[in-house]
């Protein structure tokens, strides 16, 4: 136990404010407004074409199911779900970058790391995060927005409000894409925090070298057992009759999947917090190479791994050089960064709203006026507009305040532990 002047205590409670609330690093914002103008193009490409990516034929994809010219056209915005891979390593960076200034400041001030005091200060801190304004969102989507609206008086109904409740809702395909499809990976994040202690327990005792090599390899062994172990646990459950569990994915979808991506972005927060230096420090032809590894593994079934891990490569490295290299920010940039400020509330009310949206406002213009190119081009820049206002005015006065609310809840706990 710590014992604590009172200065102490009030220096304590200074650093905490300062953190886990300030950014050290201001490209993050715009980073993040990158991220999820990426997501929402992704999602204007899907609404306009009824369908984002081709259908794979064998190992390839079958290009004679594209809908018309235009689809290639706007060939890449179907990359824009890249953004949510963006959003990952962003978010494993952040998370763990506070970590490590959580503990250079008690450090600094002569006090002893708490394990335990800091996941309680950890989880609260997220859970007044995230939570309030999904919350928020979920009840819209549920109970007031008609075409997402749920029937509790049904078993469906009931169990795609409960699993998003509860956050547990990617666990199957029945409610994966339920009430709000961008909702899935809300659950895999708060997934993710729930391993973070794993993480930081690993890194104590192998260092943060080994510990992300270990999380690749399990990742890598893993990926080829999960597929099998839903399949046994789906024929197990057909057997039971029991309609809403037929459709489990439960270790497919497990936050361990996601896990090489969001620790590479915290071994990006050590080397920089450390040595204040570059993780990759890739030259353009190796980032090529990484982004031709990406290009054919999307269009080819079989490297979808070697995919999957040049594009995290690729991603961490073009963050990394963004933070160093990049001094003076234009005014695109900012006005960027105001969008990655909000970029949680445009994540959690963009999708559902931008096909009301599409559908709505632009009904008096002439049919033929309303084509691909007006869609994925004016017409979207006219949609993101009401859908920013809105998830501007959310993060002002819901995520702003309740953030504040979770940081006070955090900071007093903490010092009441170490006042005892």
């Amino acid at each position: 136990m710590l014992s604590l002047s009172c200065r102490d205590l009030y220096t304590f409670e200074i650093m905490q404010s300062q953190v886990k609330i300030k950014s050290p690093i201001v490209q993050l914002d715009i980073i993040r407004g990158i991220a999820i103008l990426a997501v929402f193009l992704f999602h204007i490409y899907g609404a306009t074409f009824g369908l984002d990516s081709l259908p794979f034929l064998g190992n390839f994809r079958d290009y004679s199911k594209a809908p018309n010219l235009a689809f290639f056209v706007f060939w890449p915005y179907q990359f824009g779900d890249l953004g949510v891979v963006l959003f990952f390593v962003l978010s494993g960076f952040c998370i763990h970058l506070s970590f490590l200034r959580y503990v250079s400041s008690l450090e600094k001030q002569g006090l002893n790391f708490s394990f335990k005091t800091y996941m309680k200060d950890f989880f609260i801190r997220r859970l007044f995060r995230i939570y309030p304004v999904y919350l928020l969102a979920l009840l819209f989507f549920s109970f007031a927005y008609a075409p997402t609206r749920v029937d509790l008086g049904t078993s469906i109904g009931a169990f795609q409000f409960f699993s998003h409740l509860f956050l547990v809702h990617n666990f199957s395909k029945l409610s994966f894409f339920g009430i709000n499809p961008a909702f899935w990976s809300i659950a895999v994040e708060v997934q993710l925090y729930c391993i973070y202690p794993l993480f930081l327990i690993l890194r104590e005792n192998l260092k943060i070298t080994k510990a992300t090599l270990l999380v690749f390899i399990f990742q890598l062994s893993y990926a080829q057992l999960n597929w099998d172990l839903d399949r046994q646990i789906n024929e197990i459950v057909k057997n039971l009759h029991i309609p809403l569990l037929e459709r489990l994915q439960i270790f497919t979808q497990l936050p361990l999947t996601f896990w090489p991506t969001w620790i590479v972005g915290a071994c990006l927060a050590e080397k920089i917090f450390f040595e204040n230096k570059k993780l990759l420090n890739l030259c353009l032809k190796h980032k090529l190479f990484l982004l031709l590894l990406y290009l054919i593994s999307s269009q080819y079934k079989t490297f979808y791994i070697i995919g999957y891990y040049s594009i995290i490569l690729l991603l961490v490295s073009c963050i990394e050089d963004y933070i160093f290299d990049r001094n003076y920010l234009s005014l695109p940039e900012n006005i960027v960064a105001t969008i990655g400020l909000c970029s949680y509330s445009i994540y959690l009310f963009h999708q559902p709203l931008l096909n009301w949206f599409a559908d709505f406002p632009f009904a008096a213009f002439p049919s033929e006026f309303l084509n691909p190119y007006f869609m994925c081009t004016l017409g979207a820049v006219l949609i993101f507009i009401p859908v920013f206002m809105i998830s501007w005015l959310s993060y002002k006065y819901l995520e702003i305040p309740t953030h504040s609310i979770g940081k006070k809840i955090a900071q007093n706990l903490s010092l009441k532990e170490l006042k005892t």
